[in-house]
Order: structure tokens, then sequence, then C-alpha cells
């Protein structure tokens, strides 16, 4: 086992397609699963690495009651304690930590996870559902001074660049003055100006401008994005929703200015106000709901299970309480046939679409 390297992933968006792959069909058995919760504030990081040390050594001693040889057993949390990091930025988090005969993976996780120590054939993943390829979103906090913009999802975020965005609401003042004095000319000794307001008109037409350069900006830098959560004033978030030209795209403004604690601050109050539109469980869930009772529709463990074996999940329903190792199964051979897996507040116990 010392000859298996271990990975590390800190994950800001959703769950590592690489990660991911290499733990859904990992072929070895058996497997270790250990989640350990973030570090609470007041804690040392002492604690945290008494506490990981001590589940390993609890799922040590559940391969040797396995069957295993114990130094085989030893062996696969050679180095480990070490290895994790209980002192830097990203200490404080969830983690969840694979082992089996031909991986070791650490994955940090910026949510929160129930302590968990499994030995069993699958790794337990069912908890980790949510981090499957969540709905994206563009996070955009806008003001009249500029505007920045990240790819978020409901557990993070990362910034994008808009190199084409105006720096500001000056700057399109700026050129729509410029642009108004090179279109004006004298008449009669007098000056007239051509499609151009004055006051209360020009400052509205520099605004829709401002906002139009804005949401071309981020639609060219996220085209596959289609909701986007806008921070800003009223007037700018109104005019930016008026701006958006593709029908599916979905604005939802957050009228309020954007602080200067950056994009940590404007993820948080996006989340406060759209983070129930963010459940991808939604759209499975009421389709669940029209075919339940036919034969495209189940929720009885067992069934489900059977179909999840021979590839007919289309998608895998759980509530927030549910798993056990036949879960595991289930969501393993779901996802292992390119079905989707959902954890939901929706429901309770588990449910699924069938596919056939």
């Amino acid at each position: 086992m010392d000859t298996v390297s271990i990975n590390h992933y800190s994950v800001k968006m959703s769950f590592p397609d690489a990660a991911f792959h290499d733990l859904v069909n990992d072929e070895h058995h058996p497997k270790v699963t250990l989640i350990v919760p973030g570090r609470e504030p007041g804690h040392s990081p002492a604690e945290d690495e008494a506490r990981l040390r001590n589940m390993a050594r609890a799922a040590e001693r559940e391969l040797v009651a396995g069957g295993m040889d114990e130094k085989k057993a030893a062996s696969w949390f050679d180095g480990l304690v070490e290895y994790v990091d209980h002192k830097g930025s990203d200490s404080a988090m969830s983690r969840a930590i694979f082992l089996s005969e031909g991986q070791r993976t650490v994955l940090t996780f910026p949510v929160e996870l129930g302590e968990q120590i499994v030995v069993d054939d699958e790794f337990a993943l069912s908890q980790l559902a949510s981090l499957v390829r969540p709905m994206r979103f563009a996070l955009v906090g806008l003001t009249r001074a500029g505007v920045s913009a990240a790819i978020a999802t409901r557990f993070g975020w990362v910034e994008i660049e808009l190199p084409e965005a105006p720096e500001g609401l000056a700057e399109v003042t700026q050129y729509s003055d410029t642009e108004k004095q090179l279109q004006s000319h004298r008449v009669g000794g007098g000056q007239a100006f051509h499609g151009h307001g004055t006051g209360e008109n020009k400052e509205s037409a520099d605004l829709s401008r401002y906002a139009g350069l804005v949401v071309s900006a981020v639609e060219k830098a996220a085209p596959d994005v289609r909701k986007h959560a806008v921070i800003g004033s009223s007037g700018l978030v109104s005019e930016y929703g008026k701006a958006v030209s593709n029908s599916a795209v979905e604005v939802f403004g957050v009228s309020s200015n954007p602080s200067d604690e950056g994009f940590n601050d404007l993820h948080k109050r996006a989340l406060e106000e759209i983070g129930e539109m963010l459940d991808t469980a939604q759209g499975t869930l009421a389709a669940y709901e029209r075919l339940a009772g036919s034969d495209k529709g189940s929720n009885d463990l067992s069934e489900i299970g059977t179909a999840a074996k021979a590839g007919k999940v289309d998608a895998l329903i759980l509530g927030p309480l549910v798993g056990d190792s036949a879960i595991e199964k289930a969501v393993h051979d779901t996802w292992r046939h390119g079905g989707a897996v959902y954890r939901t507040n929706g429901i309770e116990g588990v449910a699924a679409v069938l596919r056939y």
C-alpha cells in the first residue's frame, strides 16, 4: 500500500471529474471511507489530527476484523495523518478520505459533513451526491464604478475575467458624450444634436448601454450558464434584466450594493435569495411524482437496487438521512450506468425514475 500515492483535491465548485470517476469505478474490495467534519471555531489543529488518527485506527480494526492481515491493514494508513494539512487555509473544512488497495484520495469540501467511518464494498459517496455536477450560475456584482463576476455553485465560486466589459458607467458616459459631440453640427448658426436626450433621458440611456455591455461580456465569458444572480442597485439590476437577449437566461436580482468584502459576501447574499432555485433535484422530483405507481417510478429500495444494477435507473433521489450499504450500492450502480443521483429535503426515504 505504501507504493500508492495520496491524491488531494481542494473542492470549491463541485466534485472533480477525475476523482469522481476513480472512486465510482474502483473495483478493489474492501474500501474505506472516512468523513471528517470541519473543525469547529476554538478547536486546535492538534484536536483535528487526533480525531483523524482515532478514525484511522477504528477503520484499521474493522479491516482486521474482516480478515485482513494486521500489518497490511496498518499500511493503508501509513503517512495519511501526517499528509493531511491541519494548519493551512483549507484545514478547517470538512474532508472525505477514500482508501482501497489501489488508491488513497483526500478531498477537502466547503460544506458541512457528518462524521462517518465506513468499511464496505463501496465508498460512501451518497452524502456527497449534491456536489456531483451541481447547478452553476453567474455571480455578478454590478455598480456604477464597475463590474466583477464569477461562476458559482451553491458550494463555491471561481472568478472570471470580463475583458470586454466597461470599467464603469463613467466610461460609457464619456463615450456617449464624445459621440454626441461628433454628431453635433451647426444649422443656421445654431447647434443641433441627433438622437440624444439630455438630463434624465441621457442618464437612462447611458445606464441601459452600460448594462447591455456588461451582459454581453458576462454571456461571452460564461456562454453555457443559464442563471445570473446580479447584486446591485435596483436600477442597475433592472437594466441588466432588460438587456438580456437570450430567452434561456434567468436573471435573479439582489437589490443591494455590493460591499468591499468580495465574492464570499456576494456568494452568501446570492444564496440567501436564490438558494432554493439551485436545487437540481426539483425537476426530477416532480417527474417522479408524475410517474409514481407506474413502471417508470419506484420507491421500493429492493426494486431500485435491481434496476440500478441493470442500468435502468435514470435518476435516484435520496432523502436527507438516507444511507446504508444497499443505498451506496444503488448510488454507485446508477452513476456507473450514466444516471443521476440527488439528495434533497423534498422526500423521505428513496425514490427513482426508471428507464425503459
